[in-house]
Protein backbone atom coordinates (compact mmCIF):
# COMPACT_ATOMS: atom_id res chain seq x y z
CA UNK A 1 0.00 0.00 0.00
CA UNK A 2 1.35 3.11 -0.96
CA UNK A 3 2.56 5.90 1.98
CA UNK A 4 -0.08 8.75 1.86
CA UNK A 5 1.31 11.72 0.67
CA UNK A 6 1.45 15.45 3.03
CA UNK A 7 -0.72 16.65 0.06
CA UNK A 8 -3.26 13.91 0.11
CA UNK A 9 -3.55 14.39 4.24
CA UNK A 10 -4.47 18.60 3.19
CA UNK A 11 -7.17 16.94 0.64
CA UNK A 12 -8.50 15.03 3.69
CA UNK A 13 -8.26 16.95 6.35
CA UNK A 14 -10.72 19.46 4.17
CA UNK A 15 -13.01 16.65 3.43
CA UNK A 16 -16.09 17.35 5.10
CA UNK A 17 -17.33 13.93 6.21
CA UNK A 18 -13.64 13.93 7.74
CA UNK A 19 -14.18 17.16 9.53
CA UNK A 20 -17.37 15.49 11.02
CA UNK A 21 -15.34 12.15 11.93
CA UNK A 22 -13.12 14.56 13.99
CA UNK A 23 -15.91 16.11 15.72
CA UNK A 24 -17.78 12.69 16.21
CA UNK A 25 -14.34 11.46 17.72
CA UNK A 26 -14.02 14.10 19.98
CA UNK A 27 -17.50 13.90 21.04
CA UNK A 28 -16.87 10.20 21.66
CA UNK A 29 -13.63 10.62 23.40
CA UNK A 30 -15.74 13.01 26.22
CA UNK A 31 -18.45 10.61 26.68
CA UNK A 32 -16.15 7.72 27.40
CA UNK A 33 -14.25 9.67 29.50
CA UNK A 34 -17.75 10.01 31.47
CA UNK A 35 -18.79 6.84 31.20
CA UNK A 36 -15.36 5.80 32.65
CA UNK A 37 -15.67 8.52 35.56
CA UNK A 38 -18.89 7.15 35.97
CA UNK A 39 -18.52 3.12 36.47
CA UNK A 40 -15.20 4.10 38.48
CA UNK A 41 -16.85 6.22 40.86
CA UNK A 42 -20.49 3.50 41.00
CA UNK A 43 -18.45 0.60 41.54
CA UNK A 44 -16.04 2.15 44.27
CA UNK A 45 -18.76 3.85 46.22
CA UNK A 46 -20.64 0.25 45.71
CA UNK A 47 -17.56 -1.39 47.00
CA UNK A 48 -17.21 1.43 49.99
CA UNK A 49 -20.79 0.96 50.92
CA UNK A 50 -20.45 -2.71 51.38
CA UNK A 51 -17.63 -2.50 53.61
CA UNK A 52 -19.45 0.09 55.72
CA UNK A 53 -22.54 -2.51 56.18
CA UNK A 54 -19.71 -5.38 57.59
CA UNK A 55 -18.12 -2.23 59.84
CA UNK A 56 -22.06 -1.87 60.44
CA UNK A 57 -22.83 -5.28 61.90
CA UNK A 58 -19.61 -5.76 63.56
CA UNK A 59 -20.55 -2.86 65.81
CA UNK A 60 -23.45 -4.19 66.01
CA UNK A 61 -22.27 -7.54 67.57
CA UNK A 62 -20.16 -5.33 69.92
CA UNK A 63 -23.17 -3.90 71.17
CA UNK A 64 -24.28 -7.64 72.70
CA UNK A 65 -20.95 -7.90 74.81
CA UNK A 66 -21.46 -6.52 77.82
CA UNK A 67 -18.77 -3.54 78.44
CA UNK A 68 -17.10 -5.24 81.01
CA UNK A 69 -16.56 -8.08 78.73
CA UNK A 70 -15.37 -5.57 75.54
CA UNK A 71 -11.82 -5.14 76.04
CA UNK A 72 -11.74 -9.03 76.66
CA UNK A 73 -13.82 -9.67 73.18
CA UNK A 74 -11.64 -7.26 71.07
CA UNK A 75 -8.37 -9.37 72.28
CA UNK A 76 -9.57 -12.56 71.68
CA UNK A 77 -10.72 -10.82 68.10
CA UNK A 78 -7.55 -10.02 67.31
CA UNK A 79 -6.03 -13.35 68.28
CA UNK A 80 -7.68 -15.11 65.18
CA UNK A 81 -7.08 -11.70 63.30
CA UNK A 82 -3.96 -13.18 60.73
CA UNK A 83 -4.63 -11.61 57.61
CA UNK A 84 -4.49 -7.82 59.00
CA UNK A 85 -7.49 -6.71 57.46
CA UNK A 86 -9.72 -5.77 60.27
CA UNK A 87 -8.65 -3.42 62.95
CA UNK A 88 -10.30 -2.77 66.22
CA UNK A 89 -9.81 0.02 68.98
CA UNK A 90 -11.28 0.49 72.63
CA UNK A 91 -10.33 3.65 74.06
CA UNK A 92 -11.71 5.84 77.35
CA UNK A 93 -13.00 8.81 77.40
CA UNK A 94 -9.66 10.78 77.59
CA UNK A 95 -8.29 8.94 74.39
CA UNK A 96 -6.34 6.34 76.03
CA UNK A 97 -6.53 2.94 74.31
CA UNK A 98 -7.38 0.23 76.40
CA UNK A 99 -7.55 -2.71 74.31
CA UNK A 100 -7.05 -3.95 70.35
CA UNK A 101 -4.67 -2.78 68.05
CA UNK A 102 -5.06 0.93 66.77
CA UNK A 103 -3.27 3.09 69.21
CA UNK A 104 -5.02 6.17 69.22
CA UNK A 105 -8.02 7.98 68.02
CA UNK A 106 -8.47 9.40 64.25
CA UNK A 107 -8.47 13.36 64.69
CA UNK A 108 -11.44 13.84 62.81
CA UNK A 109 -13.76 11.14 64.21
CA UNK A 110 -17.15 10.73 61.75
CA UNK A 111 -20.44 10.89 63.33
CA UNK A 112 -22.56 7.48 64.58
CA UNK A 113 -22.73 4.60 61.94
CA UNK A 114 -20.86 6.84 59.17
CA UNK A 115 -17.75 5.76 57.47
CA UNK A 116 -14.62 7.62 56.91
CA UNK A 117 -11.53 6.59 54.94
CA UNK A 118 -8.18 7.01 56.01
CA UNK A 119 -5.63 7.05 53.46
CA UNK A 120 -2.29 5.26 55.66
CA UNK A 121 -2.97 8.26 58.94
CA UNK A 122 -4.43 5.47 61.27
CA UNK A 123 -2.50 4.60 63.72
CA UNK A 124 -1.90 1.11 64.74
CA UNK A 125 0.88 -2.09 65.08
CA UNK A 126 1.45 -2.40 62.04
CA UNK A 127 5.01 -1.59 60.05
CA UNK A 128 2.91 -0.55 57.32
CA UNK A 129 -0.37 1.94 58.06
CA UNK A 130 -2.85 0.59 55.40
CA UNK A 131 -5.74 3.28 54.05
CA UNK A 132 -8.75 1.81 56.07
CA UNK A 133 -12.27 2.21 56.43
CA UNK A 134 -13.62 3.37 60.14
CA UNK A 135 -16.58 3.99 61.90
CA UNK A 136 -16.80 4.40 65.19
CA UNK A 137 -19.09 4.40 68.41
CA UNK A 138 -19.40 5.61 71.73
CA UNK A 139 -20.38 3.18 74.63
CA UNK A 140 -22.91 3.34 76.83
CA UNK A 141 -19.29 3.60 79.86
CA UNK A 142 -18.41 6.89 77.83
CA UNK A 143 -15.75 4.86 75.93
CA UNK A 144 -15.07 4.90 72.11
CA UNK A 145 -14.93 2.11 70.15
CA UNK A 146 -13.57 1.65 66.91
CA UNK A 147 -13.56 -0.59 64.13
CA UNK A 148 -11.90 -0.47 60.84
CA UNK A 149 -11.30 -2.94 57.51
CA UNK A 150 -8.22 -2.42 55.51
CA UNK A 151 -9.46 -0.85 51.78
CA UNK A 152 -6.62 -2.47 49.79
CA UNK A 153 -8.15 -4.69 48.11
CA UNK A 154 -11.05 -2.74 47.25
CA UNK A 155 -8.43 0.04 45.97
CA UNK A 156 -6.84 -2.59 43.87
CA UNK A 157 -10.54 -3.56 42.51
CA UNK A 158 -10.95 0.20 41.68
CA UNK A 159 -7.80 0.29 39.93
CA UNK A 160 -7.96 -2.88 38.16
CA UNK A 161 -11.63 -1.86 36.83
CA UNK A 162 -10.16 1.58 35.85
CA UNK A 163 -7.46 0.26 33.73
CA UNK A 164 -9.61 -1.82 32.28
CA UNK A 165 -12.02 0.53 31.38
CA UNK A 166 -9.54 2.89 29.98
CA UNK A 167 -7.37 0.40 28.09
CA UNK A 168 -10.99 -0.50 26.27
CA UNK A 169 -11.58 2.81 26.01
CA UNK A 170 -8.62 3.37 24.11
CA UNK A 171 -9.02 0.57 22.22
CA UNK A 172 -12.55 1.80 20.97
CA UNK A 173 -11.59 5.15 20.77
CA UNK A 174 -8.66 4.04 18.46
CA UNK A 175 -10.64 1.32 16.38
CA UNK A 176 -13.18 4.30 16.29
CA UNK A 177 -10.53 6.10 14.15
CA UNK A 178 -8.75 3.91 12.13
CA UNK A 179 -12.43 2.87 10.73
CA UNK A 180 -13.56 6.17 10.25
CA UNK A 181 -9.90 7.21 8.75
CA UNK A 182 -10.77 4.09 6.40
CA UNK A 183 -14.45 5.24 5.25
CA UNK A 184 -13.09 8.60 4.87
CA UNK A 185 -10.11 7.97 2.56
CA UNK A 186 -12.78 5.41 0.54
CA UNK A 187 -15.21 8.16 0.42
CA UNK A 188 -12.09 10.27 -0.73
CA UNK A 189 -11.10 7.77 -3.33
CA UNK A 190 -15.03 7.41 -4.65
CA UNK A 191 -15.26 11.19 -5.36
CA UNK A 192 -11.99 11.35 -7.04
CA UNK A 193 -13.46 8.80 -9.27
CA UNK A 194 -16.38 10.63 -9.94
CA UNK A 195 -14.12 13.87 -10.38
CA UNK A 196 -12.25 11.55 -13.10
CA UNK A 197 -15.20 10.68 -15.09
CA UNK A 198 -16.95 14.64 -14.21
CA UNK A 199 -14.06 15.72 -16.35
CA UNK A 200 -14.01 13.62 -19.15
CA UNK A 201 -17.67 13.96 -19.77
CA UNK A 202 -16.99 18.31 -19.55
CA UNK A 203 -13.97 17.22 -22.26
CA UNK A 204 -16.73 15.83 -24.29
CA UNK A 205 -16.92 12.26 -23.64
CA UNK A 206 -20.02 11.34 -22.56
CA UNK A 207 -19.48 7.65 -22.91
CA UNK A 208 -18.35 7.96 -18.83
CA UNK A 209 -20.16 6.85 -16.06
CA UNK A 210 -19.45 7.62 -12.47
CA UNK A 211 -19.21 4.40 -10.63
CA UNK A 212 -21.01 3.12 -8.12
CA UNK A 213 -20.68 0.18 -5.77
CA UNK A 214 -23.62 0.28 -3.17
CA UNK A 215 -26.75 2.18 -1.94
CA UNK A 216 -25.84 5.15 -0.08
CA UNK A 217 -26.45 8.86 -0.89
CA UNK A 218 -23.68 8.90 -3.16
CA UNK A 219 -24.52 6.02 -5.35
CA UNK A 220 -28.21 7.35 -5.50
CA UNK A 221 -26.53 10.51 -6.89
CA UNK A 222 -24.02 8.63 -9.21
CA UNK A 223 -27.25 6.84 -10.74
CA UNK A 224 -29.12 9.87 -11.29
CA UNK A 225 -26.34 11.52 -12.74
CA UNK A 226 -25.74 8.29 -15.07
CA UNK A 227 -29.54 8.13 -16.32
CA UNK A 228 -29.23 12.00 -16.95
CA UNK A 229 -25.70 11.49 -18.96
CA UNK A 230 -27.38 8.21 -20.98
CA UNK A 231 -30.03 10.31 -21.64
CA UNK A 232 -28.03 13.32 -23.09
CA UNK A 233 -25.95 11.25 -24.84
CA UNK A 234 -28.79 9.70 -26.51
CA UNK A 235 -30.39 12.84 -27.72
CA UNK A 236 -26.64 14.06 -28.66
CA UNK A 237 -26.67 11.13 -31.43
CA UNK A 238 -30.00 11.62 -32.43
CA UNK A 239 -29.32 15.37 -33.17
CA UNK A 240 -25.63 13.79 -34.90
CA UNK A 241 -28.32 11.22 -36.86
CA UNK A 242 -30.17 13.98 -38.13
CA UNK A 243 -27.68 16.45 -38.89
CA UNK A 244 -25.47 13.49 -41.00
CA UNK A 245 -29.18 12.90 -42.48
CA UNK A 246 -29.22 16.36 -43.66
CA UNK A 247 -25.82 15.93 -44.52
CA UNK A 248 -26.38 13.22 -47.04
CA UNK A 249 -29.53 14.78 -48.42
CA UNK A 250 -27.92 17.85 -49.07
CA UNK A 251 -24.73 16.30 -51.00
CA UNK A 252 -27.02 14.83 -53.76
CA UNK A 253 -28.99 17.50 -55.09
CA UNK A 254 -25.92 20.07 -54.39
CA UNK A 255 -24.12 17.48 -56.75
CA UNK A 256 -26.78 17.30 -59.75
CA UNK A 257 -27.00 20.88 -59.06
CA UNK A 258 -22.94 20.80 -59.66
CA UNK A 259 -23.09 18.69 -62.21
CA UNK A 260 -25.95 21.06 -64.07
CA UNK A 261 -23.50 23.75 -63.73
CA UNK A 262 -20.94 22.32 -65.79
CA UNK A 263 -23.20 20.73 -68.59
CA UNK A 264 -24.71 24.63 -68.77
CA UNK A 265 -21.26 25.83 -69.08
CA UNK A 266 -20.02 23.70 -71.59
CA UNK A 267 -23.01 24.72 -73.98
CA UNK A 268 -22.14 26.91 -76.84
CA UNK A 269 -24.30 29.43 -76.32
CA UNK A 270 -23.21 30.26 -73.36
CA UNK A 271 -19.58 30.42 -74.13
CA UNK A 272 -20.31 33.61 -76.63
CA UNK A 273 -21.76 35.14 -73.12
CA UNK A 274 -18.45 36.18 -70.61
CA UNK A 275 -21.42 37.84 -68.04
CA UNK A 276 -22.79 34.68 -67.89
CA UNK A 277 -20.01 32.49 -68.28
CA UNK A 278 -18.65 34.23 -64.97
CA UNK A 279 -22.01 33.93 -63.15
CA UNK A 280 -21.65 29.83 -63.59
CA UNK A 281 -18.49 29.93 -62.63
CA UNK A 282 -19.10 31.48 -58.84
CA UNK A 283 -21.79 29.00 -58.99
CA UNK A 284 -19.95 26.34 -59.16
CA UNK A 285 -17.29 27.35 -56.92
CA UNK A 286 -20.16 28.25 -54.00
CA UNK A 287 -21.37 24.33 -55.18
CA UNK A 288 -17.80 23.04 -54.93
CA UNK A 289 -17.78 25.22 -51.59
CA UNK A 290 -20.38 23.50 -49.69
CA UNK A 291 -19.88 19.98 -51.03
CA UNK A 292 -16.61 20.06 -49.46
CA UNK A 293 -18.00 21.78 -45.95
CA UNK A 294 -20.41 18.69 -46.24
CA UNK A 295 -17.83 16.09 -46.57
CA UNK A 296 -15.98 17.78 -43.75
CA UNK A 297 -19.29 17.25 -41.37
CA UNK A 298 -19.52 13.83 -42.64
CA UNK A 299 -15.54 13.40 -41.79
CA UNK A 300 -16.30 14.68 -38.46
CA UNK A 301 -19.41 12.38 -37.91
CA UNK A 302 -17.21 9.65 -38.73
CA UNK A 303 -14.12 10.53 -36.25
CA UNK A 304 -16.55 10.48 -33.75
CA UNK A 305 -18.42 7.37 -34.81
CA UNK A 306 -15.18 5.73 -34.25
CA UNK A 307 -15.55 6.22 -29.85
CA UNK A 308 -19.17 5.54 -29.88
CA UNK A 309 -21.36 2.69 -31.25
CA UNK A 310 -24.40 4.54 -30.06
CA UNK A 311 -25.69 5.08 -34.64
CA UNK A 312 -25.24 1.36 -34.86
CA UNK A 313 -28.73 -0.02 -36.34
CA UNK A 314 -30.33 -2.48 -38.54
CA UNK A 315 -29.83 -1.36 -42.04
CA UNK A 316 -30.52 -2.25 -45.53
CA UNK A 317 -27.36 -2.83 -47.27
CA UNK A 318 -29.34 -2.77 -50.77
CA UNK A 319 -30.94 0.88 -49.82
CA UNK A 320 -27.88 1.87 -48.63
CA UNK A 321 -26.17 0.83 -52.24
CA UNK A 322 -28.53 2.94 -54.09
CA UNK A 323 -28.06 5.60 -52.15
CA UNK A 324 -24.33 5.53 -52.58
CA UNK A 325 -25.18 5.14 -56.22
CA UNK A 326 -27.14 8.56 -56.27
CA UNK A 327 -25.19 10.66 -55.07
CA UNK A 328 -22.19 9.33 -57.47
CA UNK A 329 -24.20 9.30 -60.08
CA UNK A 330 -24.13 12.84 -61.45
CA UNK A 331 -20.22 13.17 -60.90
CA UNK A 332 -19.50 9.95 -63.31
CA UNK A 333 -21.74 11.73 -65.54
CA UNK A 334 -19.73 15.36 -65.44
CA UNK A 335 -16.82 12.87 -66.03
CA UNK A 336 -18.30 11.16 -69.10
CA UNK A 337 -18.16 7.89 -67.03
CA UNK A 338 -21.12 4.95 -67.03
CA UNK A 339 -21.87 4.28 -63.38
CA UNK A 340 -23.92 1.05 -63.30
CA UNK A 341 -25.24 -0.73 -60.22
CA UNK A 342 -26.32 -4.54 -59.08
CA UNK A 343 -27.79 -4.75 -55.37
CA UNK A 344 -29.74 -7.44 -54.29
CA UNK A 345 -32.10 -7.72 -51.09
CA UNK A 346 -29.68 -9.62 -48.34
CA UNK A 347 -30.45 -9.94 -44.70
CA UNK A 348 -30.36 -6.63 -42.06
CA UNK A 349 -26.98 -5.69 -40.88
CA UNK A 350 -26.26 -4.30 -37.57
CA UNK A 351 -23.62 -1.44 -38.13
CA UNK A 352 -23.64 2.36 -38.31
CA UNK A 353 -25.04 3.35 -41.27
CA UNK A 354 -23.40 6.88 -41.58
CA UNK A 355 -19.63 5.61 -41.66
CA UNK A 356 -20.65 2.63 -44.39
CA UNK A 357 -22.02 5.16 -46.63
Amino acid sequence: MRPIRRKTWIQLYRMMSLRLLFVYFLVFAALLMTLLTSIGWVAFNELTNETDRVLTWKLRYFRTIPDADLARAINRRLEFEHLHQNYYGLFDKNGVPVAGDVLALPPHLPPRQTGLTLKRTLTVIAPDPPTVRVMVETRGDGRTLLVAQDMTHVLKVREAITTALIAGGLLCLLASGAVGVAIGIRQHRRIGMIREAAQLVARGDLSQRFPVGGRDEIDMLSHLVNRMLGEVERLMFEVKGACDGIAHDLRTPLAHVRSLIVRTTEHPRVGRDLLLTGLLDQARSETDTLLARFKAMLRVAEIAGLRHRGGFDAIDLQALVLDVADLYAPLAESRAIMLTVAASPVPPLHADRALLF
